[in-house]
């Protein structure tokens, strides 16, 4: 099947905007911008090509999110894991335009480690281990 399976392997790197409540507190509720995660992950894409209409494909992304913003109030920065699996589609309704469509699912670990209430020795705030589920539908074309 050489030329209808295929296997990408990525990287990725970037810069993110931190949305987590100690960064909004500690800006006064106003721009967050300063404080931001550096990204750090690796996946694959597995691709079916059906003909040349049609093609299927199931994604796999690992990535560590690190939290660059400081502690407040004993919080600490929001370190966390994240496990995203796409499965999509993808058409060619002719040679420059394209439809597709995916869903996604995708796990948030977190890494912070929480400070405790030293008279009862329980943690004072409780991690986001989270999971989020979307989709998108694009349109694309190419010249």
């Amino acid at each position: 099947m050489p030329d209808h399976l295929l296997i990408t392997p990525y990287g990725l790197v970037g810069r993110n905007t931190n949305l987590s409540a100690s960064t909004v507190a500690n800006n006064d509720n106003r721009n967050v911008t300063n404080d931001f995660y550096y990204t750090l992950g690796m996946g694959g894409q597995l691709q079916y090509v059906l003909n040349n209409t049609y093609s299927f494909y199931l994604d796999q992304l690992f990535a560590y999110n690190w939290d660059q913003s400081g502690p407040l109030n004993g919080v600490m920065p929001q370190n966390m894991l994240l496990y995203t699996t796409t499965l999509g589609a993808k058409l060619n309704v002719y040679k420059q335009l394209q439809i597709g469509l995916n869903g996604f699912v995708t796990f948030y670990r977190s890494m912070t480690s929480f400070p405790q209430d030293n008279t009862t020795g329980v943690s004072i705030y409780i991690p986001c281990n989270c999971t989020s589920y979307g989709g998108t539908i694009s349109v694309g074309m190419t010249y």
